[in-house]
């Protein structure tokens, strides 16, 4: 898919954004929730995702961190479901 069409599909339906915005904070706050692995990363010093965080400043802080920033995108999803 171009950009072109995905900027027509959010045209049409711009609640979309509010949508994706909310399960992209969910998907963090259950990341945060669960502790994944897959999400925050191993022992390694490798700066990917939110490894970065997790490496300098402790697990539980990239936990606070994430689902503080799924939170956030909830709000934001629900804010554009109900403003669009």
């Amino acid at each position: 898919m171009e950009i072109q069409e995905t900027i027509e599909r959010v045209a049409k339906n711009p609640a979309s954004l509010g949508w994706f915005a909310i399960g992209v904070g969910l998907l963090f706050l259950a990341a945060a929730v669960f502790n994944w692995q897959w999400f925050f990363g191993g022992s390694s010093h490798n700066t990917d995702k939110i490894e970065g965080v997790s490496n300098v400043r402790g697990r539980g802080a990239a936990r606070i961190k994430a689902g503080s920033g799924g939170i956030g995108l909830i709000v934001v999803g629900v804010i554009l479901l109900l403003l669009l």
